[in-house]
């Protein structure tokens, strides 16, 4: 165990977190803009959880006072339309945000479409479709759905969605979920790449079974250094950082103790279990736990920790099927 320690923590000095981490702290800010106060200030509390006010990256901003310094220092805009109603004022506010270059979610709650005269309308019509813009429209339902902004506003951040994340924990399962399932699908990808030199030997002599496990390591490594970030951990030492987490997902580093972990969850003996679905699984196990860890304090006990890998299991079986194109 000792030994299998000191190799991660060898491995951590070869990998970079410098990016990571120069993304998980740079500023973001928001605004929200738009006629209705009521819908202004639902959005400011749904950002901030209620705790809006000097400090934090979300500012409101009343239309009424015409174009502010605030558009040239966000990140992104959001304009509440209320529920749907668009005024030319809205439209010619929402053409000089975007006409700066940033980003525009506008915003309408509730079944019915928009309404306005033809005039307003038209030309939000055209501001949507104009490609010189980053802007989009999201319709939510009269109650609920709010995930549907908070995505809309993650994609437009794009790498600042670590930074978003760090700093408005509304943010924080969304961009979690997406990190775990985007690098057990890598590491899923590289386990079934990586089988070629099984089957070519010319590739076989090229490529080791240890350099496999270096890559799909490296990956999780900086999966958990991700989501320690997400949570808003002291990420200035990442050696720190690992040392924390060992106890809670050092069995899903370990890639041969995994695979008996698994092979005891699963009818079929070990040498039934691909590669593939031992790199997905062990990567969303680890993913599971660091998020579980930064967001309650608290680690994961042995059963919680089998339920992370049957749910792995479940999903990397599933990603298989339909690699294979097999029933679902």
């Amino acid at each position: 165990m000792l030994r299998r320690t000191r190799t991660l923590f060898d491995l951590l000095r070869e990998i970079s977190l410098d990016e990571v981490r120069e993304n998980a702290l740079r500023p973001v800010k928001l605004a929200v803009s738009g006629a209705s106060r009521q819908s202004r200030a639902a959005i400011v509390d749904l950002l901030t959880g209620g705790m809006s006010g000097p400090g934090t990256p979300v500012s409101e901003h009343d239309p009424s006072e015409g174009p502010s310094a605030l558009f040239e220092r966000a990140s992104l805009v959001v304009y509440a339309l209320g529920s749907g109603q668009v005024r030319q004022t809205d439209v010619d506010l929402m053409r000089s945000v975007a006409a700066m270059g940033k980003p525009v979610v506008a915003v309408t709650r509730g079944g019915a479409g928009l309404v306005g005269d033809s005039s307003a309308l038209d030309g939000l019509d055209d501001l949507l479709s104009d490609g010189r813009y980053r802007i989009r429209l999201v319709r939510l339902p009269a109650e609920g759905g709010d995930e549907g902004l908070l995505r809309a506003i993650l994609n437009f951040l794009g790498p600042l969605d670590l930074a978003a994340a760090r700093q408005l924990p509304v943010f924080r399962p969304i961009v979690a979920a997406k990190l775990i399932g985007e690098t057990s699908r890598a590491n899923a990808e590289f386990a079934l790449v990586s089988n070629l030199p099984e089957v070519i030997p010319v590739v076989g002599n090229i490529v080791t079974a240890g350099a496999d496990l270096l890559v799909l390591t490296k990956n999780q490594v900086m999966l958990v250094f991700k989501i320690a970030a997400v949570y808003g951990a002291d990420i200035r030492s990442g050696t720190r950082v690992l040392a924390e987490l060992l106890p809670v997902v050092g069995a899903s580093f370990f890639w041969r103790s995994l695979a008996r972990e698994l092979a005891a969850l699963v009818p079929f003996g070990i040498g039934a279990l691909p590669k593939t679905v031992i790199a997905y699984a062990g990567t969303y196990a680890a993913g599971l736990s660091a998020q579980y860890y930064y967001s309650t304090g608290s680690k994961p006990d042995r059963e919680l920790m089998v339920r992370f890998y049957r749910e792995a299991l479940e999903k990397a079986r599933s990603l298989l099927q339909q690699r294979l194109g097999g029933p679902r």
